[in-house]
């Protein structure tokens, strides 16, 4: 005699089927809120339109996490944990709230402007270019982040090896390009010459967030050619918005504090 199926067991093999559907659909995000609701009154009370609005927020929530984590992990920063509701007004700074709230939009990378961010050592200019890379993340835009050192010595490298046209593209491809560190030593003739290819095939086209320990007066004694210089400088500062740090190490402060407690 044959077994009949009961209620429940087909409620469950219905279930198992929804299960491996969506898996094959890779609808991850909806897959979670459908497990997560199973067998929850709460959730099963809801009518037909509110469970499948709730799934269908589950998977655009999912599919913006995943998308995010894919850029963050591209952009390599130097500071992933920095954000913009990490960074600190009360110490004497020089930041301008007025001006970080406009930053923090991202409207200045749909019309390709640039920011150039100085200050003396350990005031906080790699996490402040860290946190508004994170921010243009967080609004689906690309990101890259390099130190201008390496930057340097992978052009030597590629231009030896015959990638350099590769290389070059993957610097130009990036909604912002973040050179950290520029003015840590003089540039020679011919690096000089591949930092302003490399600005150059950005402009107009994307936007640049440059750190300097250099106050900008002082950036064409770190640039080898004077006419280099001139328009690097130009390509750079033509729609530029200037941060200048000031004050003590925020190492040298945090560590004072924390030594205090």
């Amino acid at each position: 005699m044959a077994r009949v199926t009961t209620h429940r067991e087909g409620y469950e093999m219905e279930f198992q089927q929804n299960v491996d559907k969506l898996t094959q659909l890779k609808l991850t995000g909806m897959l979670e809120d459908y497990r997560l609701g199973h067998g929850d009154p709460a959730v099963e009370a809801l009518s037909f339109d509110q469970r499948f609005g709730r799934a269908i927020d589950s998977q655009v929530h999912h599919t913006e996490l995943r998308r995010f984590q894919n850029l963050q992990r591209k952009a390599k920063l130097k500071q992933r944990e920095a954000c913009v509701e990490g960074i600190d007004y009360t110490a004497s700074r020089g930041l301008n709230r007025s001006l970080m709230g406009s930053l923090n939009a991202c409207s200045w990378v749909d019309k390709a402007n640039n920011i150039v961010i100085t200050g003396p050592t350990g005031t906080g200019k790699s996490y402040l270019a860290c946190a508004l890379g994170n921010q243009c993340l967080r609004r689906g835009l690309s990101v890259l982040y390099l130190r201008l050192p390496r930057i340097l010595e992978a052009i030597m490298v590629a231009r030896a090896d015959g990638s350099l046209s590769a290389l070059r593209l993957s610097y130009a491809k990036p909604r912002v390009l973040i050179v950290d560190d520029f003015g840590l030593s003089a540039t020679t003739h011919q690096e000089s010459a591949d930092l302003l290819e490399v600005i150059e095939d950005r402009y107009d086209s994307g936007s640049l967030i440059m750190s300097s320990q250099v106050p900008y007066v002082d950036w064409l004694n770190y640039i080898d050619d004077p006419t280099v210089a001139d328009a690097i400088l130009d390509r750079v500062m033509h729609r530029a918005h200037r941060i200048e740090l000031r004050g003590e190490s925020m190492r040298k402060l945090y560590n004072s504090v924390r030594e205090d407690v």
